[in-house]
């Protein structure tokens, strides 16, 4: 065999095994970060879950109520007036969610959940009904 052909050989070796190496790794990075969405989206129903909980607490008696607006006043939220205008539900999601466009999405599944009594004693938890149904997009 030529010596340039031994150079082709081994740069073909050398070429293939960067390309083994680097799949190796992505495969690696993708397993991470598969494992990180699954805590995160676990972290999100237990927050849903909670949320939709404490929509109950809130929305169980008019004492409940006035304090949650109450404390509302209190805070950065409270000053905008927002439950003269806005939906309990909306407003306890857009305190602990923020202000954007997916506290729209997580406001409508907690509706969803809600009008379908999720939560509530003999019903599945918020969590269960999110894992059953394929996650937010899914109850939306």
């Amino acid at each position: 065999m030529t010596k340039t052909n031994e150079n082709k050989i081994e740069l073909v070796n050398e070429l293939d095994t960067a390309i083994e190496k680097t799949l190796s790794d992505l495969e690696a990075k993708r397993e991470i970060w598969s494992k990180q969405e699954l805590v995160a989206t676990n972290t999100l129903y237990a927050l849903l879950e909670a949320s939709l909980e404490f929509y109950y607490f809130v929305t169980k008696s008019k004492s409940n109520e006035e304090a949650f607006k109450r404390v509302l006043r209190k805070t950065e939220q409270g000053t905008k007036d927002i439950w003269k205008k806005t939906s309990t539900l909306m407003i306890i999601v857009k305190t602990v969610f923020g202000d954007n466009k997916k506290s729209y999405a997580y406001a409508t599944a907690l509706k969803k959940a809600i009008e379908a009594k999720i939560g509530t004693e003999g019903n599945i938890s918020m969590w269960e009904f999110l894992a059953q149904n394929n996650g937010i997009n899914g109850v939306i």
